[in-house]
C-alpha cells in the first residue's frame, strides 16, 4: 500500500516538470496565390473561408501535370514577432528544394495526413500514392489545420508558411498562407 502511495507521489512530483501545454490549434487567416517569373501554373480563387472557425472550401486549379522530372516543391514559415506589425523573422521548420512528388510524399502527407485526406475532404492525391499529379480541378471541402502530430516546441502567434512551385529551375508560382498558432484550450 505504501509502495503504491509512494510511486503516485512520484509520479505527480515528475510530472510537475513537463512542459505544461504542447498542443496548440492553427487557424488559416488567409491564402494567397502569388504568381511565377512567366508563368502560374495553380489557381487558389475558387477557395474560401466558412464558418467561425475559418474551414476552406472551394476548389484549386492545377493547370500542368505535376510531375518530378521538372517540378520541385519547397517550403518555409515564418513568425511575426512584433505581435501583429509584420515584422516576421524565419523559423527552423521548411521543406528544402524537393521534386514535386516526392515532397508531397514526404511532407504533405506525413505532416497534413490530419488536416487532409483523399476521398474524405478532397480529391487531391496528397497522400503520394499518385505522380505525376494530373493537371485538374480538385476539390476542398471543410478543411481545418489539424496540428495534433506536428512538433511539441512551436511559437506562438501569426505566422506564414510559404509553398514554392518550380519548373526547370524556375518559380510558377507559390501560395501564402497566413496562420495563428495558439494554445489549444
Amino acid at each position: 500500500m505504501w509502495s503504491l502511495l509512494l510511486n503516485l507521489a512520484v509520479l505527480a512530483w515528475a510530472q510537475s516538470f513537463s512542459i505544461p501545454n504542447t498542443k496548440y490549434d492553427i487557424e488559416i487567416l488567409a491564402l494567397r496565390m502569388l504568381p511565377g517569373e512567366q508563368e502560374t501554373l495553380a489557381d487558389i480563387s475558387g477557395l474560401s473561408f466558412v464558418g467561425r472557425d475559418r474551414r476552406v472550401n472551394g476548389t484549386l486549379d492545377i493547370l500542368a501535370d505535376l510531375d518530378n522530372e521538372h517540378f520541385e516543391l519547397a517550403g518555409d514559415s515564418s513568425i511575426d514577432v512584433s505581435n501583429g506589425g509584420g515584422n516576421f523573422i524565419q523559423l527552423p521548420f521548411m521543406i528544402p528544394r524537393t521534386r514535386f512528388c516526392d515532397a508531397v510524399k514526404k511532407f504533405i502527407a506525413v505532416y497534413g495526413q490530419d488536416t487532409v485526406r483523399m476521398g474524405v475532404n478532397t480529391d487531391f492525391p496528397v497522400d503520394g500514392s499518385v505522380c505525376p499529379i494530373p493537371k485538374g480541378t480538385y476539390y476542398i471541402k471543410n478543411v481545418k489545420m489539424n496540428a495534433d502530430d506536428w512538433p511539441l516546441l512551436m511559437p506562438r502567434g501569426i505566422m506564414k508558411s510559404y509553398f514554392r512551385v518550380y519548373k526547370d529551375g524556375k518559380s510558377v508560382g507559390s501560395i501564402e498562407c497566413l496562420l495563428n498558432a495558439k494554445d489549444k484550450l
